[in-house]
């Protein structure tokens, strides 16, 4: 059952696939990928809205968002398109904070208790109640924030209508939400104390709010004016209202007495106001009417003032908690509760862009068995990518040392400086692409003269002119993709090895030649243990430097099943194709070494057989109609032949299929057969 969610309006499939239809389901916080896929998402409203490349950064907490002015700090509770929704508006006012907050002023007022500043009234106000500076303080924070933060809104609802179904969705989530708006309807939260005027003046936007719960609520709602907030354009103008309705609170509340040991009784209003406005009273901040001895301690039960609400809509603890914790914006507390590890790994996948894309709909919709699968695409490979953890990188070597690992990791680096050895071969059996060749034509009518006839003219002879046409080779880029899946380990993956690194290297000695290298597999993520394709560009030589292939190969070892057709389609457009031109040839060289095969049980995939091998076989037709030529090398080893694969020609007849007539059986050691046949390619083109 479809949500109708804001973000409806712009997501585009492989967006709305981020999120669950379900809007009770979870896709898992663990799920970092997708965390960071909807980060950006979410980043790009705040980039948007502040003009600013300001990072966005989730924090491990059911409601923690806040700003310090460079940074926004968002809850990572993101599970559905609803919650993407009121996820955004929060990005929304975070960001609004740092176009129309004034941090330094409210920093040295609320902040700084040496530098805190009151009214001459709140002084005495608070004096005559026994309320403490440092809790008078937390009062006129609170109160400010809640003022500040419902001017921003209104300023950004009003000057951006395209951002109020957002705001309108925060609303919903944390001011307008079913418990909070019982509570306003019941008996609850009418005594005057703090706990109950924060209650109800935080929630005077909600449409259920009585006036008459308490006195002057009306007076306080007056002097906020929501109708009419914009006409505090200023942060002093803020405040100075702000510290109007402090005073029309102090005036209100009860006297405060001192008790100890009272479990009856509701609590004085220090300790009211240290739970709503969190933390205990810190013993050496305190007025000197305060007995040293007097307990802060605060019941957890304490926040609905031993009133029950059980028969007013339920219990409203955790909607008000969520409510005190918006308006503490406190960023030195919430950047503790920032998961390290987690933040760590987001960074890298989103430096290295690593993201989600939907692949399985290259059939027409009366081909059955090709499902619709996440594809998991890295934009970049580097070494803290390939360090990183099994979570987000699958091709590390076993981290567990042994001499079977340790030998195949010493033969996978002695295959690429082989590599290195043969590409330089290679590159010369291909310099012809990277010559120009001259034809000159003689006696014509026009053109060059050519001095060699002139001599003639005392003859009668005119046709004295040359021309001369200059042949050379377009730009052209290959994309070489590995297949990198379990079967290919052992002599396959070294020779596949020694194949990619002597083509990169002999691109490298050609000037009109640029090579991408890609490697395909699949990959068990986190915590749901889903198989999802996994494709990563491991080298792009406008980017890399020939050093990256010698450094990072060897570092590389074949993992999980071959999605073979759905990683094609994944990484047609971006790593295959790219931006195409007529002055630049592109090509596909495709090295693997059998049928496709790709299944997870979890989701009950089964990419396999002749539906599998159809669906490759369409892929590599749509990057051929694109003006792609493509040459397939099938890989395998006389070892191969005998223990993997008995029935060795029926999978070469599988791979004919899927390549027809691109696809060749030779040794891809052999520098001179190499050659051949990409010269050959080359050649076909022209």
């Amino acid at each position: 059952m479809s949500i109708n969610a804001v973000s409806d309006f712009w997501l585009d499939d492989v967006e709305q696939s981020l999120f669950p239809i379900d809007s009770d389901e979870s896709s898992g916080d663990s799920d970092l990928i997708l965390l960071a896929s909807r980060r950006r998402l979410v980043s790009n409203f705040v980039c948007i809205l502040t003009n600013k490349n300001i990072p966005v950064k989730f924090i491990n907490s059911d409601v923690i968002n806040c700003t310090d002015g460079k940074t926004v700090w968002l809850s990572a509770s993101i599970k559905n398109k609803l919650d993407f929704d009121w996820s955004i508006g929060l990005a929304l006012h975070e960001a609004s904070h740092i176009i129309l907050s004034d941090f330094s002023l409210v920093e040295k007022i609320f902040t700084d208790k040496s530098t805190f500043l009151a009214t001459p009234e709140i002084r005495l106000l608070s004096k005559s109640k026994n309320v403490p500076n440092i809790e008078v303080r937390k009062l006129c924070k609170w109160v400010f924030n809640f003022v500040e933060d419902r001017y921003i809104d209104s300023y950004i609802f009003n000057s951006a209508p395209g951002y109020r179904g957002y705001y309108k969705a925060m609303y919903n989530k944390f001011w307008n939400s079913k418990k909070i708006s019982e509570a306003l309807k019941s008996e609850s939260y009418r005594t005057p104390n703090l706990k109950s005027y924060f209650f109800r003046v935080v929630n005077l936007t909600n449409p259920n709010t009585d006036l008459n719960a308490l006195p002057e609520l009306d007076k306080i709602s007056e002097l906020i004016d929501m109708e009419d907030i914009l006409r505090l354009s200023t942060c002093n103008d803020r405040l100075h209202v702000s510290y109007k309705v402090v005073e029309i609170i102090l005036e209100n509340i009860d006297s405060f007495k001192h008790r100890k040991n009272d479990e009856d009784a509701i609590g004085s209003t220090i300790e009211q106001l240290s739970y709503v406005l969190g933390g205990q009273q810190p013993k050496d901040d305190c007025d000197d009417h305060q007995d040293e001895d007097e307990s802060d301690d605060i019941s957890s039960n304490d926040i609905n003032g031993g009133e029950d609400l059980s028969d007013d809509g339920g219990d409203v603890e955790d909607d008000l908690e969520k409510q005190r914790r918006m308006l503490d914006h406190d960023f030195s507390v919430e950047k503790k509760l920032i998961s390290k590890p987690d933040d760590s790994v987001i960074n890298i996948i989103e430096k290295n862009g690593v993201s989600i894309v939907l692949s399985g709909r290259g059939l027409d919709e009366n081909t059955p068995g090709v499902p619709i699968v996440k594809c998991i695409v890295v934009e970049k490979m580097d070494e803290k990518l390939i360090r990183s953890n099994s979570e987000i990188f699958p091709m590390s070597f076993p981290s567990n040392s042994n001499y079977m690992v340790e030998t195949s990791k010493q033969i996978v680096k002695d295959s690429v400086i082989d590599g290195f050895v043969r590409g330089k071969q290679l590159g010369k059996k291909l310099q012809v692409y990277g010559e120009e060749t001259i034809t000159k034509f003689i006696r014509r009518n026009s053109g060059k003269i050519e001095r060699k006839l002139l001599a003639d003219i005392g003859s009668g002879v005119f046709n004295i002119f040359q021309r001369s046409i200059i042949h050379k080779w377009n730009k052209s880029r290959i994309h070489i993709s590995i297949d990198a899946s379990e079967s290919m380990a052992g002599p396959k993956w070294y020779s596949t090895m020694k194949c990619i690194t002597s083509i990169c290297v002999a691109a490298s000695t050609l000037k009109n030649l640029d090579v991408s290298v890609s490697f395909r597999c699949t990959h068990n993520m986190f915590s749901n243990q889903s198989v999802y394709p996994y494709i990563m560009l491991g080298y792009d030589s406008t980017v890399d430097k020939i050093s990256k292939v010698r450094h990072l190969f060897p570092m590389l070892c074949p993992h999980g099943g071959t999605p073979e057709g759905l990683a094609f389609e994944a990484i047609m457009d971006n790593f295959i194709i790219g931006k195409k031109s007529n002055e630049q040839e592109h090509y596909l060289i495709n090295i693997s070494d059998g049928e496709p095969y790709f299944t997870d049980n979890q989701l009950n995939i089964s990419y396999v057989g002749d539906v599998a091998i159809e669906h490759t076989r369409r892929q590599i037709e749509s990057i051929r109609s694109k003006g792609v030529k493509v040459l397939s090398y099938f890989i395998t080893t006389p070892s191969a032949n005998k223990i993997y694969y008995p029935s060795i020609p029926d999978y070469k007849l599988q791979f004919s299929r899927m390549y027809g007539n691109d696809a060749k059986f030779i040794d891809v050691t052999s520098v001179n057969d190499i050659s051949k046949t990409i010269n050959t390619l080359f050649i076909s083109n022209r």
